[in-house]
């Protein structure tokens, strides 16, 4: 551990990065794929998370992967050994390409945000499934993720609905079909 003189000539231990972290927000150039590279300082092995989105603004792609860096730090904060630090980002990136995020200060898992407009999408493409029972397959699970019009329209109205909209676009239907998203994603 490096050593610095603080401004009375006392003589502390400086903290060194056990590692670092790059990101490459997604764009019109790369196909909306970034990434964050997780570099750790006593090895130089590099852990790689790629992600992909639809069209977005370049604020909100700078945001999207800030936040992805910031999931794997939070994994990575308080391990000890290279090899711990290695572990905790692989299990973040598992949990991340899941599309499950954990909460932090318990083992309880929410769905994340992309569930909920899939769920809206499966519900507004197939309104001939029974909203009751929810029972999708997962062809039209496949056929959703493929219809980008689908979802960037339902992205839409949900990005236009106030609070109080949004609130009422989560029915008992769409918390039964995102816990069948989650079981899809598996």
């Amino acid at each position: 551990m490096a050593e610095q003189n603080d401004a009375a000539g006392v003589i502390a231990p400086a903290r060194e990065k056990r590692m670092s972290l790059s990101n490459v927000a997604p764009s019109a150039v790369n196909g909306w794929t970034g990434s964050v590279t997780a570099t750790i300082a006593e090895t130089r092995e590099k852990i790689v998370f790629n992600f992909k989105t639809p069209e977005l603004s370049e604020r909100d792609s700078r945001a999207i992967a800030a936040g992805y860096a910031s999931r794997l730090s939070i994994a990575a904060s308080g391990k000890k050994t290279a090899a711990d630090i290695a572990k905790a980002l692989q299990d973040e990136i598992l949990t991340l390409t899941a599309g499950t995020y954990t909460i932090r200060g318990g083992n309880s898992v929410q769905s994340s945000f992309s569930d909920t407009i899939i769920s809206l999408a499966l519900l507004r493409k197939f309104s001939e499934v029974d909203t009751v029972k929810c029972n999708f397959s997962h062809e039209q699970y496949e056929e959703i993720l493929a219809d980008q019009a689908t979802l960037l329209a339902v992205q839409a109205d949900w990005d236009v609905a106030d609070e109080a909209d949004r609130k009422a676009l989560i029915t008992g239907s769409v918390a039964k079909t995102k816990r069948l998203v989650g079981f899809f994603k598996m």
